[in-house]
C-alpha cells in the first residue's frame, strides 16, 4: 500500500481557494476605492473650511467685501455643499459595496474551510489504513518467524 494520498475532492478545493482568492482581491480594491472616496471627501470639507475661514478673515480684519465677491463666495460654497453631499452618497455606496465583498470573503472561507475538513477527515483514515496495513504486514512477519522457529526447534 505504497500509493500517495490522493483527496477526492481536491480540485473543488482548489476551485474554492481561487473563488476566495478573488473575493479578498475584490474586497482590497473596494477598500482602496472607499478610502479615495473618503480623502476626496476629506478635501472637499477642507476646501469648505479654508473658503469660509477665508471670508472670516476679510470680515475680521476690515476688507471690503463687495456684492460680486460674496455671491462668488457664495456660488463656490454652493458647489461644495453640492460636491461634498455628492461625494457622502458615493461613500455610502462604497461602504456598502464593502460589507458586501466582505461577506463574500467570509462565505468562499467558510466553503474552502468545509472541504479542507473533509480533505483532513480523509487525510486522517488513509493514516489509519496505512496504519492498519502496516500493523498487519508486522503480524504476519512475526508469524511467519515465529512459525519458522517452530519448525526449526521441532525439526
Amino acid at each position: 500500500m505504497s500509493r500517495n494520498f490522493q483527496f477526492p475532492l481536491q480540485r473543488v478545493l482548489n476551485v474554492r481557494e481561487i473563488i476566495e482568492e478573488t473575493r479578498s482581491l475584490e474586497l482590497k480594491r473596494s477598500q482602496s476605492r472607499l478610502e479615495t472616496e473618503k480623502n476626496q471627501l476629506k478635501v472637499l470639507k477642507e476646501r469648505k473650511k479654508e473658503m469660509l475661514s477665508e471670508t472670516r478673515l476679510r470680515t475680521k480684519r476690515g476688507d471690503r467685501l463687495t456684492i460680486n465677491s460674496l455671491q462668488v463666495t457664495s456660488n463656490y460654497v454652493s458647489q461644495l455643499n453640492e460636491s461634498i453631499s455628492g461625494k457622502k452618497s458615493a461613500v455610502d455606496k462604497t461602504v456598502q459595496l464593502v460589507e458586501k465583498d466582505r461577506s463574500e470573503v467570509l462565505k468562499a472561507s467558510r466553503e474552502k474551510k468545509i472541504v479542507e475538513i473533509l480533505k483532513d477527515q480523509h487525510l486522517q483514515r488513509y493514516i489509519k489504513g496505512l496504519n492498519r496495513a502496516q500493523e498487519k504486514e508486522e503480524s504476519e512477519i512475526g508469524l511467519r518467524i515465529a512459525a519458522k522457529r517452530k519448525t526449526e526447534i521441532s525439526g
